[in-house]
């Protein structure tokens, strides 16, 4: 019979060391973990002696796989410790802080709206009532292909006498640089990535809108990782207003982009929230949802900022 979540929890706490190499010298670590969009996870930890950083793995997740799975737990924790050390082995263990360089702090933007606990015990501030700025490390040092960051709390940054002024003033210096703008037609995104075969139907639609200048543009960074930040930018202002000469419409996609389509009047912005409310169902679960609603901004004021987010207009939407 299925172990029920929390009897999957402690049956994990009290048996996985058992499964693991060095048991003597690691310590079993399960907390709640507030995430974006205050999504709370129970994360699993298993550190050697004076490890200050160790792998994490998300017991939420183990759960639902086990429990679709047929397969005895105990042969199942043995793949945890399979899985766990084979993440000590990629990973960059023990952590060391010389690693936390301030020409690698970098800014994310993440929603306001029912983040509290999460932003509870960051350094941040506020960009308007919808959207936040949390402040991160770039990690370097990692093994080649691996990237990693690490947020910065209240205590790290008064343990490295770090002030909000500091942080604002080296972030917008330092973003641009290390996830520079991108910016294009969907369209192109798909012909890049290849998720589409260039015949597809789907694909077939997207050209011929790009053809006839009504595609849907995407913005975000190269790397495609906390892309809402771009509209902190000081050239996107510029690029947006070279690529279109009407007022624009953004939509949040997620926190790593968003979506673009030129305004017109006769547009159905119900409909574009209830399109939200559907990409929403399937990033929220990853901590990754953005927004609720699309926003305007006016083509004349894309050059008279050097932040977006200050001129986007609420594009409020009424049922019928």
């Amino acid at each position: 019979m299925k172990k029920m979540y929390e009897e999957f929890v402690t049956y994990v706490e009290e048996n996985i060391l058992s499964k693991m190499p060095e048991a003597d010298k690691r310590k079993v670590v399960i907390r709640d973990v507030v995430k974006n969009n205050n999504m709370v996870l129970t994360s699993l930890s298993m550190p050697k002696e004076e490890e200050i950083m160790a792998p994490v793995f998300y017991l939420d997740f183990l759960y639902e796989e086990y429990y679709h799975r047929d397969v005895d737990l105990d042969v199942y924790l043995n793949e945890i410790s399979c899985r766990y050390c084979l993440a000590e082995e990629k990973g960059c263990y023990p952590f060391e802080l010389n690693m936390l360089k301030k020409e690698n702090i970098f800014c994310a933007v993440v929603p306001r709206n029912d983040n509290e606990e999460f932003l509870r015990d960051l350094v941040f501030y506020p960009l308007n009532d919808d959207f936040a700025v949390v402040f991160k490390f770039y990690l370097e040092g990692l093994p080649e292909g691996d990237s990693g960051t690490v947020l910065i709390t209240d205590a790290i940054a008064q343990g490295m006498n770090y002030s909000l002024k500091d942080l604002r003033e080296l972030a917008i210096q330092n973003t641009p640089r290390l996830f520079p703008i991108e910016c294009g037609t969907m369209y192109e995104l798909m012909l890049k990535s290849g998720l589409l075969e260039e015949d597809s139907f789907i694909m077939e639609q997207l050209r011929e809108k790009q053809a006839n200048k009504e595609a849907m543009y995407y913005l975000t960074n190269e790397q495609k990782n906390w892309g809402a930040t771009v509209l902190l930018y000081p050239e996107t202002g510029k690029i947006l207003y070279e690529n279109f000469k009407t007022d624009i419409v953004l939509i949040p996609s997620s926190i790593h982009e968003w979506l673009i389509l030129p305004y017109e009047e006769e547009m159905d912005y119900y409909y574009l929230c209830n399109q939200i409310a559907e990409i929403n169902v399937s990033v929220k679960e990853a901590g990754e949802m953005l927004g609720e609603h699309p926003y305007r901004i006016r083509r004349e004021e894309l050059l008279k900022t050097d932040c977006l987010f200050s001129i986007l207009e609420d594009l409020v939407v009424f049922e019928p």
